[in-house]
Order: C-alpha cells, then structure tokens, then sequence
C-alpha cells in the first residue's frame, strides 16, 4: 500500500522564530514531530510571495520559469504540470484547505472535499482543526492531504484561550497556539502509513521585537485594520484605482508615523528593517527573515530524530517526496533534486538557492533576485544588474546587518556569474507550440483584419 501524505503548509512562518520555539519547548509537538523525521534547518524559499513560492513547490522549477509572476498572472506556461498529476495517475485523491484570498487554483489540484475553497483565511486556530479532524476520519488511501494554515499572515488575530504570558510577542503567542492545536491532527493520523510533510511558503518581518528586555511594538492598530477592511467593503472594484490610492496613502502615514517612532530607538538595520518595512513596501528586500522556511519530512520511510544542516531549496521538495514514493520522474528536467541521498547520510553538494520578489502589480515596486549559499548571501535590483546590491557574509553576519558588497567585489562578480547562469537558462521549451488547428485560427482572424 502506497504511503499517505499530508502536506501542512504554516504561511508566514520564520525559521529561526520555529527553531528557537523548538529549543525552548522540548516537549512541543513541532518537537515531535522532527523527532519522527528530518528536520532541514537551511530550507530557502524560492520567492516572498505565496503564488511564487508555492509554483515552484508544486513544479520543481524556479519561478521564473513556471509562468506564475502574481495574483494577476496566476496561470502556468503552457506544457508544465504540477507533481500532483503524478501523484493522481498513481491513484492518490486529493483533499485539503486553502485560502481564496490568493488565487491558488491553477496550480493546486481539484480537491474532493466540496467545502475546499470556500475559506478566505483558514486558520487551525479558529476551528479549523475540527474540519480537519473530521475530513481525516474516512479517507481512502492513499490520499493526499494539503493545510495551507494563515494563522500567522499578517494581522494576526491570537485566541486568548491558548495565552501564556510567558511568551511576549504575538507572533511567538500563535506559534505556541498552533502546536497545541496541531497534536490533535498528529494523533490523528498514523506516521506509520503516512507521510508527513511541514513548511512555509515564506517568512515575514516582525512588527513586535524584543529589545533590551522590552518589547518595542510597530504592529497596526486595530483601528488601522478596521480602516483598510471598510475601504475595502464600500468601494465598488471598479472604483478600485480609487480604493489603492487611498489604502497606500494610509500605508504610507503609518511608515512616516513609525519612521519618525524609530528615530528615537538605537536599532541594529536588522531590527529597523523588521520593524518600519510593511507588506507593500515598494523596494523588495530578500534577507533570510523573508526566505528562510522550516522544513520537515517525517513518518513512513524516513530516518528519525535527524537534524540535516546543509542548505536545500523549496523547489526540493517534491522530487524528493516522489522518489520516496517511489515514482518515476525526469529529475534533469527540474531545477529541484532529490534529496534522498543527503537524508541516507551520502556525499551531497550544497546546492544554491535562487529567489526573487513577488512583484506588486498594484504599486510602482522595486524587485529584486538574488542566490544563496550557506555562506554568502546575494541579491540586486532584478532589472539592473548594478543597482542596490546586496551581500552579506552569513557565518559571521547572520542578522544581515552589513552589506559587504563595495569591499568584496570579488566575490560580487562571482555571485552575479553564477545568478547570470541560473537566469540564462533556456525557458523557450516551456512556451505553447502551436498545432495546426491553432493556426488555421490564426490565419483566419488575420484575413478578417486584411492582413492576408
């Protein structure tokens, strides 16, 4: 019998807030969870958007190469099929939870389950567990599960019932919320017939940060909310020029107001960036806070208790999970590789890491594309290859305080060369080809128009 998989997805969550949640609750059920697989403590995102992130998850290519650019260009290139289609063809049904906020449903399968897409922000810690809890009582297998959990996108709405004061920020308190709820959905299911997969499509900055044994708040109001939410509701979309216009206006008081706040603070650029950058910040940065994901692999057929330090990819991912399985693929087509063999212990070449920003389409952005390796980090402006470049030495820099670029330029042009390589590659294969039918459409319209 082919393994289950459940696949939960916890948008918006930060490695190293997940590792040191980890470190200081050894009993939590995240804890167990990596004691019952591996744990990847350098997983990179391949973007800082869900969309992005998430088509090469489900493709193993980069995201350059998927067709998926955003919300309004959520459709992939013609020829290029999500890892789901295998999966199907090997007799998998499909089920699971996704917010229809983002428009997800080109590139996750049908699912089965007739209550599917009508969540905007399913949240684990707003009953959403009970469905979950419910939908795992009778499944066929082997089935394949997938969660995509917003408890943690910003605003967070924490449920004071799971409330510890021991915990200081909020963020940290819906972490702690989040194992409570997730040893309910672990008991429910048997690791030993099932394979469990855990990550992020992206991390995020944190509006709450502990200084100096204080807590330093740059979070929204509630009245902040309540304002962007009526903009919303009572402007018609196609007034929605109108209703951008407004709601970056309001953006942008709330950047002058903190900006001014900050002023008064001695803070590191790691705290500064944390605390003043919003969602819609118009020029994109891609330090690790963003990138930087949890991943676990863990139940039927996978080594326990096992800690890998080496740096792998989202787009990993799923190779990884077919070969596992089991199921043929063709690996030299991917930009992601499978990682059995560093999970058995074998010789594995650290692999570099791509990613890029998730454009805003509604306002005038500054994008970025960089690569990393375990000990440098690199990225500039997407379109230009000289401006607002970034490099950091993460072995002695961690936090990405300094930009080393102007006295390491050396190891600039090494990096670019290497970006330059994993740009060049050829995507043409990916674009439709045109059959005969097509052409005689073409052709037909063309004549219409009188150009033939």
């Amino acid at each position: 019998m082919k393994p289950n998989v459940f696949f939960l997805l916890i948008d918006s969550l930060r490695e190293d807030k997940f590792r040191n949640f980890c470190n200081t609750h050894p009993n939590s059920n995240f804890k167990n969870l990596i004691e019952n697989g591996i744990y990847f403590s350098q997983s990179i995102s391949q973007a800082d958007g869900t969309l992005l992130s998430l088509s090469s998850i489900f493709t193993g290519l980069f995201p350059f190469k998927t067709g998926i650019r955003s919300e309004k260009f959520n459709k992939m290139r013609f020829g290029i099929n999500t890892f789901f289609e295998k999966l199907k063809k090997s007799g998998y049904d499909f089920y699971g939870y996704y917010p229809t906020i983002s428009d997800l449903t080109n590139i996750l399968p049908q699912f089965q389950n007739d209550d599917s897409g009508k969540f905007s922000s399913p949240c684990i810690t707003k009953d959403m567990d009970k469905k979950i809890l419910k939908l795992l009582t009778n499944l066929n297998s082997p089935w394949f599960v997938y969660l995509h959990c917003m408890d943690l996108h910003d605003p967070i709405n924490f449920p004071k019932k799971f409330d510890d004061k021991k915990i200081k920020t909020t963020y940290e308190k819906q972490i702690m919320a989040i194992d409570k709820i997730l040893g309910d959905i672990i008991k429910k299911i048997d690791l030993e017939k099932t394979i469990f997969i855990l990550t992020s499509d992206h991390g995020t900055y944190l509006k709450q940060l502990e200084i100096s044994n204080k807590i330093i708040n740059f979070e929204h109001s509630s009245l902040f909310d309540s304002i962007q939410k009526k903009i919303g509701k009572r402007i018609p979309k196609k007034f929605d020029f109108i209703k951008n216009k407004v709601f970056f206006n309001l953006i942008e008081q709330k950047r002058t107001s903190q900006t001014n706040k900050s002023k008064k603070l001695s803070l590191t650029s790691y705290q500064k960036r944390n605390l003043l950058s919003q969602k819609f910040n118009p020029e994109h940065d891609l330090f690790d806070e963003l990138i930087r994901v949890p991943l676990i692999f863990a139940g039927c057929g996978v080594e326990k208790n096992k800690v890998i330090d080496t740096q792998v990819r989202s787009v990993d991912i799923f190779p990884t999970l077919l070969s596992i399985l089991d199921l043929k693929f063709d690996e030299k087509s991917l930009d992601g590789k499978n990682l059995v063999p560093l999970l058995s212990g074998q010789k594995f070449d650290e692999l570099i890491a791509y990613f890029e920003t998730n454009p805003l389409l509604t306002y005038e952005s500054k994008d970025s594309v960089g690569i990393r390796t375990s000990d440098y980090k690199f990225f500039r402006d997407k379109n230009n290859r000289n401006s607002r470049i970034h490099l950091y030495d993460l072995k002695n820099d961690s936090y990405e305080d300094n930009n080393i670029a102007m006295t390491n330029l050396d190891i600039v042009k090494s990096m670019e060369q290497e970006l330059k390589k994993l740009l060049s590659d050829n995507t043409s294969k990916f674009e439709p080809e045109i059959d005969d039918e097509e052409t005689k459409k073409i052709e037909e319209e063309l004549r219409k128009l009188g150009y033939l």
